[in-house]
């Protein structure tokens, strides 16, 4: 089961949280003031009420019992959506972080409940995609830049290293490179290339752990 719009704020999921954002919150009508992905909605708050309103969706969208519920329902596997921002940040980023704590939290109610986790990179720097869900919507810009790629590879690397490892084979069944790049419209070429070399990166760790495209 997929954990959206905790880790990763998604509009259709969170909506009430995006109108919330906007100059006058009672009037539904003025679609064109709202935010319409993370990076939007922390640009417009500013860090600082982005972060407090944030720690505050972290911490109950999502809680132990949530997870208890989805154990005893008979799912056995958690699908956790994060942005790159939770780990590391492009200089004039406006993204808050802070979700690496509630990952964590998830990892270890996963193992209390005898549920795998699957941690999938949602967004890249500049977005694979141009889709909400990437934090930048409308927006292609992840492999138009050494930097985005570079820091993409960065943060794969301490992903890789932090839960790649046989203390994790037990609850994570596997790390997701990059959630849908959107083939049609980056170079597939550079895209192989990407995939060929984090690849090579997770396996240089010595990590045995499943690595998914």
């Amino acid at each position: 089961v997929n954990l959206g719009g905790w880790l990763l704020l998604e509009p259709y999921i969170t909506p009430n949280l995006f109108w919330n954002a906007t100059d006058d919150p009672s009037n539904r009508d003025n679609e064109d003031d709202v935010p319409v992905d993370e990076y939007h909605y922390c640009e417009k708050l500013g860090k600082e009420e982005a972060e407090k309103r944030l720690q505050e969706h972290w911490s109950t969208w999502i809680v132990e019992e949530d997870i208890k519920n989805i154990s005893d329902w008979g799912l056995n596997m958690l699908r956790i959506p994060i942005g790159y921002w939770h780990f590391a940040q492009l200089d004039d980023d406006p993204y808050v972080s802070g979700g690496e704590e509630y990952l964590d939290k998830a990892i270890q109610w996963a193992r209390n409940y005898n549920l795998t986790v699957w941690i999938d990179l949602h967004g890249a720097p500049g977005s694979q995609n141009g889709f909400d869900n990437s934090g930048l919507r409308d927006h292609i810009g992840w492999l138009n830049s050494t930097t985005n790629v570079q820091l993409t590879y960065d943060i794969l690397y301490y992903i890789m290293d932090k839960y790649g490892h046989e203390d994790y084979y037990d609850v994570i069944c596997g790390i997701e490179i990059l959630n849908e790049p959107k083939g049609p419209e980056i170079n597939q070429k550079d895209l192989i290339d990407f995939n060929e070399k984090s690849y090579t990166q997770l396996r240089g760790l010595n990590s045995h752990q499943n690595y998914i495209f």
